[in-house]
C-alpha cells in the first residue's frame, strides 16, 4: 500500500529580482509522507528558510518563484500562488513556527488575544476559542494556563514563548507543521522539552513535521529522513544512518566529522593559556534584581579576570541575559556593587561612567536585529566611533575597514547591508562593531546559537584569535557546553539567579561535558 503524501513540491526555482540571473533555489523536488518528520539541514545561507517560506507564500515580492505544489495528493497549485490560495493554505493546511518566538509574538497582544485572532480567523466560534486555547496549552505542558493566557511575550522565557508558538501552530490541526530553527536559541533542557512536544504532536495529532536546523546531531535523533541543502540545492537525502555510511559530498562528511570531534577533548584555548591574569577586571558583589515580584538575580557574586574568557550557562530564565545587560549598563539593578577597573559604577561621575562603559561592549544574540538593515556595514561599524568621539572624522572609515578585515569580512562586502549577508557574516560585523572602540571587556550573549556547525567553529576560532591579539576579557553566555568548553578558561553554572558552581581546568570541565549524567542542569 502506498503511503499518503501530505505535500509534494516539484521543480521549485527561486530567483531574486535584484540579484544576478542565477537561481537561489535550483530545481528542488521532494515529498513529505503523512506522519513523517523530515529535516532540512545545511549551512547558513544554503536556502533552508527560503525553501520553507516558499511552501507558505511568505517570501518577499522581490522573490520570483516557479514550481508546482501538491497538498494531500489532490490540491495542485502552480507557484507563486495568489493571496487567496495562501490564505486558504496557511494556518490550516500548513503552519509555520519561526526561529525567534518572542519576535514572532505581537508584543501588545496577550497570549489569549493571539489564540482568539488565530482561531476566529479559521472559523472557530467565539464561544469555543478559549476552551480550545486552554486545551492546547495543556497539551504543551503548561500548568498555570490562566497566567500564561494573560501574559505578554516579554513576560515569558524563551522556552515558554516557543511552546506558546507551537500551541498556536497546532491548534488548527494542520497537515504539516514547519518548524524553522525553533530550538537554536534554547538551552539544552528547553531544547529537549520542545523536541518531546513535537514528537507528541506528531504521534497524537497525526501531523507531519518539516524541521529546519543547522544541528545535524539534533536531526540525527529526531528525523525519519534528512535533506541536506547546499547553495540552493538538495545535495544529499536519506536517513542519518545512510548519510553516515555513504555520504557523497564533502559537506556532509565534514558535518558528521564535527559531531565526532565534539565528543573529544577539543579545548583550544586551554593549550594557549590555562591561567588568566590574577588581576580582577570585573567584580560583582551581592547583586539583586527583581521583575514583577520575581527575583531574577538573587545575591549573585562573580569575578572575571583580565585576559580571561569566562563562560556562563544555565536554563532559560535563570538570569544570564539580565546579568549581561546589567554589566553593560543596559539594565539597572536593585542592590549590590559592580566594580570595573577598580571603579564602583554606582559611585563614579556621569562623565567617568560614560568613559568606563565605552570599554564594555555587548554582542547580542540576534545579530541581524542589532544591525540597521538600511545602512551599509562600513557605516554601521563607524557608528560607535562617532558616538564616543574617539577619532577624527577622516580617520573613522579607515579604522572601520581595518576592524572589518580583522574579523574576516572581505572588502567587497563593506558597502552591503545586513539582509545581503549570511548569518555568520552578520555575526562577524557585530563583533567588528563591538571591537572598533578597543574595549577591555566583551560580553557575548548566545552569539553562536543560530549558526551551523562549521560557521560556529569559525566564529569560536575568531574569538580565540581576537583574545590572543587584544588586551581583552570576555563573558561568553551560551547553552552550548561544547562551545564554552572550546574557548573558556572557567565556566560558571547559573541557577535560580546566582552562580551555583564554577568549573576550572580541563579535567573537571571535560568530565562534566562528556558524561551527560553529570551535567549540572
Amino acid at each position: 500500500m502506498t503511503e499518503a503524501k501530505v505535500l509534494n513540491i516539484s521543480k521549485l526555482n527561486i530567483k531574486y529580482k535584484n540579484s544576478s540571473n542565477s537561481s537561489f533555489i535550483k530545481d528542488i523536488s521532494f515529498d513529505i509522507i503523512k506522519g513523517e518528520v523530515i529535516t532540512v539541514i545545511g549551512e547558513s545561507g544554503s536556502g533552508k528558510s527560503t525553501l520553507a517560506k516558499a511552501l507558505t507564500g511568505l517570501l518577499p515580492p522581490s522573490a520570483a518563484v516557479a514550481g508546482n505544489l501538491t497538498i494531500s495528493e489532490v490540491e495542485d497549485y502552480v507557484l507563486p500562488g495568489t493571496n487567496t490560495v495562501w490564505s486558504a493554505i496557511r494556518g490550516t493546511r500548513i503552519t509555520y513556527v519561526f526561529q525567534d518566538a518572542q519576535q514572532a509574538l505581537n508584543p501588545i497582544l496577550t497570549v489569549q488575544q493571539h489564540f482568539k485572532e488565530t482561531l476566529l480567523s479559521k472559523g472557530i466560534n467565539e464561544n469555543e476559542y478559549l476552551k480550545i486555547s486552554k486545551q492546547y496549552l495543556s497539551f504543551l505542558n503548561f500548568s498555570d494556563i490562566d497566567r500564561i493566557l494573560s501574559s505578554y511575550a516579554f513576560q515569558l522565557s524563551g522556552g515558554m514563548s516557543q511552546r506558546v508558538c507551537i500551541a498556536l501552530a497546532i491548534c488548527t490541526e494542520p497537515d504539516l507543521l514547519i518548524a524553522d530553527e525553533i530550538t537554536s536559541a534554547l538551552d539544552t533542557v528547553s531544547q529537549n522539552d520542545v523536541i518531546k512536544l513535537l514528537r507528541k504532536a506528531r504521534d497524537q495529532l497525526g501531523m507531519s513535521i518539516m524541521f529546519i536546523t543547522h544541528d545535524l546531531k539534533l536531526a540525527k535523533d529526531f528525523s525519519d529522513r534528512i535533506l541536506v541543502m547546499h547553495d540552493g540545492e538538495i545535495v544529499e537525502r536519506g536517513a542519518y544512518q545512510k548519510l553516515q555510511s555513504s555520504a557523497t559530498t564533502a559537506l556532509v562528511r565534514d558535518m558528521i566529522g564535527i559531531i565526532e570531534r565534539q565528543k573529544k577533548d577539543n579545548s583550544q584555548l586551554q593549550q594557549i593559556s590555562n591561567i588568566p591574569s590574577p588581576q580582577v577586571l570585573v567584580e560583582v558583589n551581592n547583586i539583586f534584581k527583581e521583575f514583577d515580584n520575581f527575583q531574577v538575580l538573587n545575591n549573585l557574586s562573580i569575578e572575571i579576570y583580565e585576559k580571561e574568557i569566562f563562560g556562563l550557562f544555565g536554563e532559560s530564565g535563570c538570569g544570564k541575559s539580565t546579568l549581561a545587560k546589567i554589566l553593560a549598563g543596559l539594565q539597572s539593578y536593585d542592590s549590590g556593587q559592580i566594580f570595573f577597573l577598580g571603579e564602583d559604577f554606582a559611585e563614579v561621575s556621569k562623565k567617568l561612567k560614560r568613559k568606563l562603559y565605552s570599554k564594555v561592549q555587548f554582542v547580542f544574540q540576534n545579530e541581524r536585529g542589532c544591525l540597521n538593515p538600511r545602512r551599509k556595514i562600513i557605516d554601521i561599524v563607524q557608528e560607535p566611533l562617532r558616538y564616543l568621539k574617539l577619532h577624527a572624522k577622516d580617520e573613522m572609515k579607515d579604522i572601520a575597514k581595518k576592524c572589518l578585515a580583522s574579523v574576516g569580512i572581505d572588502e567587497k562586502y563593506f558597502s552591503r547591508r545586513s539582509p545581503e549577508l549570511s548569518t555568520g557574516q552578520c555575526q562577524r560585523v557585530a563583533l567588528a562593531k563591538a571591537l572598533v572602540v578597543n574595549p577591555r571587556f566583551l560580553i557575548l550573549d548566545e552569539i553562536t546559537s543560530a549558526l551551523d556547525i562549521r560557521t560556529k567553529y569559525d566564529i569560536l576560532d575568531l574569538l580565540i584569535n581576537i583574545f590572543q591579539r587584544e588586551d581583552i576579557a570576555m563573558l561568553m553566555i551560551s547553552h552550548d557546553l561544547s562551545a564554552l568548553d572550546y574557548v573558556c578558561h572557567r565556566i560558571g553554572h547559573m541557577k535560580n539567579g546566582k552562580i551555583s558552581r564554577v568549573f576550572v581546568g580541563r579535567e573537571r570541565l571535560g568530565n562534566t561535558i562528556s558524561d551527560s549524567k553529570t551535567l549540572p542542569y
